[in-house]
Parts: structure tokens; C-alpha cells; sequence
């Protein structure tokens, strides 16, 4: 158990000596008293990763169809409670669900790697490797696997969770793996371009990504027809809806309607960066983003589509790629790993710490030590088998 705080002596009782602030990224406690606090990492989560090597190392079990889960392998897993058994059986069944379909993702991307796929070709690129290593996907209350149609629905929207789920530090994305991109953003940056010196024109290419990556990861998507966006099996607990959207200004009072132009004396995030890292005029700032969603929601392209009470991202436009090996900038001050470049600025939220590339050698240690890394990649032992776990679970 590890723990990270500080001492307090009986003078500061009265939170006089507390730590407001994170010193590094400038986050602050919430509802606690202070940012810094104990860290516990669970026991499912250290018995998940226990349970994932050795199930992985165990031999194929014989007498078992070719493309069985796991080639048959069993594990059967203790715990002291009935409660901790109940807990553990679904938590490793997601993991090991969400770590298979992220490496996947990377296998199907590198076997394509010289076209960007859509996000139909990429699932169904997923969906050839996933069951070729006897994937299966079930729902709780039927002991029999889904159907072909309904499984591939239901990866179609593991896989757009995986990719607007924000940018967690085990994404492929944070971890060099893979690149979101946009159909349409030429036009766009364009646009933007116009409106910045022409010294700082090379900043709108970066600036339209932000923006575009800022309304997937806060989940303004369409559903294609076949994705439920209030499933929270897909997207988390109290996460799940259907009326996330963005719009230019407030239109509407719900608080799902995120704005690009916040009210006066309000700045949202995209304000923040720009005046406040990058060093533009409020006003010009104003204008980058009214130009911006003019042509982003331009019939034409397909990019922004009407959704929710404002507009929303249409997951057709999507394209992805292997991510350019390099390409990795990290915030000196918050540790955020991101594939843009803003001139150096961190786009953290209220961080203003400055990002520098990754140099070759922390990329090396990385393929090396992070645990994540070498399971999505297959070089972390037999990760590359790409786990399909399905527990039954009796708490003894």
C-alpha cells in the first residue's frame, strides 16, 4: 500500500498548513480539503493483472475447439467474501475485454498502415483478429453468445468508447499507438490560418485538432444507428448519454449543451488556451472560433452534424492511423502526453506548464516498462493472444 500526503503538525489543525493546490498541474482538492491524499490501488486491480499473466502463461487446454476462448484455458479464482468474489468476476472480465480489443485495434492498424481506415473498417479489422483467438461477446443475462450481427454492434461501440473516451494515460493515443484524424479539417484550417499573423499561421492545423479531439473526448457523437449512447455497460457509470452536444453560443439551458464562446468574463477552455497559453487577443480568439464552426458545420463535409440540441461529431468522419513514431509531446509540469504540438503550451485544463517532445530514449524505456504498452503490443510476454475471458463466478 502506498501512500503520498503530508504530516500535519497540531498547530495546523485548523487546515492553516493544508495544500491547496497541486504544485505541478494546479489541481485542487474538490470536495476534500486538500489535492494530495492516500492512494490505494484495490485489490482487483493487482488481481487482475495477476490473473491476466498467469492464465496467459498457462498451456492450451486439450480436447477444446481451435477457436474456444483463451484455446480453453481455465482459471478459477478465490476470494474471502461473497461481495469480493462478485466484484472481481466483472471488473476482469472488462479489463481483459478492453485489453484485447485495444490490441486489436493496433493489429488492425498496422495492417493497413498505408490508408486511413473508417471506423467500420477498423472495427471490422478488430472484429477478424478479435475472432480468430475465439473472442466472444455475451450479454449478462444470456449464458449463449451474441449472435454475429449483434456482437459486431456491440464492438462497434466498445471501439468508439475506446476512442472518445478522453485522453486517459492507457489510450493508444497517450501512448503513441494511434492517431485520430478528421475528414474535412483542410477547408477548416484554412480558415482558421487566415485569421492568425503570419508568423503563427503553422499553430491552425494543431489548433482545429484540439477543438475537434475536445468535442469527441467529451463524447458529442452520433450513434450510427447501431450505438447506444445511454448503455453505461459501454461508456461508465452515470457517463451515458444521448444529448452531449456542442454549439457555437448557448441556445439552450441543458447541461449537456457544451459552447465554443463562453458568456463575458467566463472563459471555457478553448478561450483559456488561446489568450491564456498562446498569448492571443480575446477578440481574435473569438473570431478563430466562430470561423471554425462555421465551416466545421458545413453540410458539406460531414464533420459537425445536427445532434442533441446542438451539433455533434459524426463518427463516419473519423479516420485512424498508426501514430508517427516520435510524434510525442509531454507537459513538463502535469505529465500529460499528447500528439499536438501548441507551440509548446500544455492544454490541460488551467495547467500552465510548457510540453516538450519526447526524446527517443524515454520512448525506448517506455516500450520497455510500461505495463500497458507491452500489452497492447504483444511484447509483453503472450499478450499478443488477445484475451477473451468469460468468468463464471461462485464465491466460495
Amino acid at each position: 500500500m502506498a501512500y503520498q500526503g503530508v504530516v500535519h503538525a497540531p498547530q495546523f489543525s485548523q487546515r492553516k498548513g493544508y495544500v491547496r493546490k497541486c504544485i505541478s498541474g494546479g489541481h485542487t482538492g474538490g470536495r476534500f480539503a486538500e489535492p494530495v491524499t492516500s492512494i490505494h490501488p484495490g485489490d482487483d486491480a493487482l488481481a487482475a493483472v495477476t490473473a491476466q499473466a498467469l492464465i496467459e502463461a498457462l498451456p492450451p487446454a486439450p480436447g477444446h475447439a481451435p477457436d474456444a476462448p483463451m484455446k480453453g484455458r481455465n482459471l478459477l479464482v478465490f476470494a474471502d467474501s461473497r461481495q469480493d468474489a462478485a466484484f472481481f468476476a466483472p471488473f476482469f472480465e472488462r479489463t481483459a475485454r478492453d485489453q484485447a480489443i485495444r490490441s486489436a485495434m493496433v493489429k488492425a492498424l498496422q495492417r493497413e498502415a498505408n490508408e486511413p481506415l473508417d471506423l467500420q473498417s477498423l472495427c471490422d479489422g478488430v472484429w477478424r483478429a478479435l475472432r480468430r483467438e475465439g473472442f466472444r461477446l455475451y450479454d449478462r443475462r444470456n449464458p449463449e453468445p451474441m449472435s454475429t450481427t449483434a456482437a459486431k454492434d456491440r464492438l462497434t461501440a466498445l471501439v468508439a468508447a475506446e476512442v472518445c473516451g478522453g485522453a486517459l494515460r492507457v489510450s493508444l493515443e497517450s501512448l503513441g499507438l494511434a492517431t485520430v484524424g478528421y475528414e474535412g479539417t483542410p477547408a477548416i484550417t484554412r480558415r482558421v490560418a487566415e485569421l492568425l499573423a503570419s508568423d503563427r499561421q503553422a499553430l491552425a492545423p494543431a489548433l482545429v485538432r484540439f477543438l475537434l479531439d475536445l468535442m469527441r473526448h467529451s463524447r458529442a457523437i452520433n450513434n450510427l444507428e447501431v450505438i447506444d449512447l445511454t448503455d453505461e455497460s459501454i461508456w461508465g457509470e452515470s457517463q451515458p448519454s444521448a444529448d452531449i452536444s456542442w454549439s457555437l453560443t448557448r441556445t439552450n439551458a441543458s447541461k449537456r449543451l457544451r459552447t465554443l464562446l463562453p458568456e463575458a468574463g467566463r472563459p471555457n477552455r478553448p478561450i483559456w488556451l488561446m489568450v491564456d497559453q498562446l498569448g492571443l487577443s480575446d477578440s481574435v480568439a473569438r473570431d478563430i472560433l466562430s470561423a471554425f464552426w462555421e465551416e466545421a458545420t458545413r453540410p458539406r463535409h460531414r464533420l459537425l452534424i445536427p445532434g442533441g440540441f446542438g451539433y455533434v461529431l459524426n463518427l463516419a468522419a473519423l479516420r485512424f492511423t498508426p501514430a508517427p513514431e516520435g510524434l510525442l509531446w509531454r507537459c513538463q509540469s502535469c505529465g500529460t502526453i499528447s500528439q499536438i504540438d501548441l507551440d509548446g503550451a500544455c492544454a490541460s485544463w488551467r495547467c500552465t506548464g510548457r510540453t516538450v517532445m519526447m526524446p527517443a530514449s524515454d520512448r525506448t524505456e517506455m516500450r520497455r516498462r510500461n505495463h500497458y504498452l507491452a500489452r497492447y503490443t504483444g511484447t509483453g510476454g503472450k499478450a499478443d493472444l488477445l484475451p477473451a475471458i468469460i468468468l463464471w463466478n461462485e464465491a466460495m
